[in-house]
Formats: C-alpha cells, sequence, structure tokens
C-alpha cells in the first residue's frame, strides 16, 4: 500500500538547489538528491534523512486531477501547479516526503493536501505535521520492529 500527498502552488521553484535551501532554512534533517533539473523530476526520487539514504516517488501532476478527484475537498482555489509525493512502508521515506512537501509550500506560498487524512494544510501546518512526523517517528519504528519480530517468531 502506498501514501500519497501533494504540494499545491501556483509558483514553482527554479532548481532543487533552490528547494534544499528552503528545507535547510527549516532545519529538516533531509539532503535532497540535486543531479537532475527540477522539471526532470519523475519517479524514484533518493534523499537522506536523518542520515539515512531512502526516497519516495516525486512527480509533476495536473493540480485539477487532483482537485477533481477529491472534489469535496475546498482548494480555495484553481492552483497552477502540483508535486505529487508518494511512498510505502518506510517510515523516513514518510518523513522525508512530508518535510519536501512542507518546505516546497512554505517556499511557494502553496498547501499541502494530504489524501489518507482528507486535510489540506497551510505551509505553516503541513512544516508542523512535518515535525510531529520526525518526534514521532522512534516510536513508530520501535513499534513496527516489535510487530515484525511477533510475526516473525510466531510463524
Amino acid at each position: 500500500m502506498s501514501m500519497e500527498i501533494y504540494a499545491l502552488s501556483d509558483k514553482q521553484l527554479n532548481s532543487l538547489a533552490e528547494w534544499q535551501k528552503v528545507i535547510d532554512a527549516e532545519n529538516f534533517s533531509l539532503e535532497l538528491s540535486v543531479d537532475r533539473p527540477f522539471q526532470a523530476l519523475r519517479g524514484f526520487f533518493p534523499v537522506k534523512v536523518l542520515g539515512a539514504q531512502t526516497g519516495f516517488e516525486c512527480d509533476h501532476w495536473a493540480p485539477r486531477d487532483v482537485q477533481e478527484t477529491y472534489a469535496d475537498v475546498g482548494f480555495g482555489h484553481d492552483w497552477r501547479y502540483c508535486l505529487a509525493f508518494r511512498w510505502g512502508a518506510d517510515l523516513k521515506a514518510c518523513l522525508g516526503a512530508y518535510m519536501a512537501a512542507a518546505a516546497y509550500a512554505s517556499a511557494t506560498n502553496g498547501v499541502v493536501f494530504d489524501c489518507e487524512q482528507g486535510t489540506l494544510l497551510s505551509a505553516h501546518e503541513a512544516v508542523q505535521s512535518a515535525r510531529d512526523v520526525e518526534q514521532q517517528l522512534p516510536a513508530m519504528e520501535q513499534a513496527l520492529h516489535a510487530a515484525v519480530k511477533k510475526l516473525k517468531s510466531s510463524s
């Protein structure tokens, strides 16, 4: 099962290096792979989160598609740009995607849409959500490891 969030905005950043500067300004422990142009983002995007290598999918999407799919959400207006973030069970990938989306929304005066929660977050709220996920990460990883250990011992 994969999870998704979207960063919606009316302007775009010019480069991955510019995005990294915003991430650094937010004091997020996220390091983007800046080996390609921003416009070439498609598919798996390798990153480092809290010093660990991980990644998530990141693609440019048509904002209209997101807004039509979730027509019951009040998006405020028709956004011009959308970045889609997808990840699986890797909790650090989840954290990285939230940090990246929050920083992007902050830099572009955009918003983050969390489809699982059905909530539209302001850039400030998205940054706080990323910080909350980071704070909860050790407990979530511990619970995941305990569940895996229990499954292995019962088989």
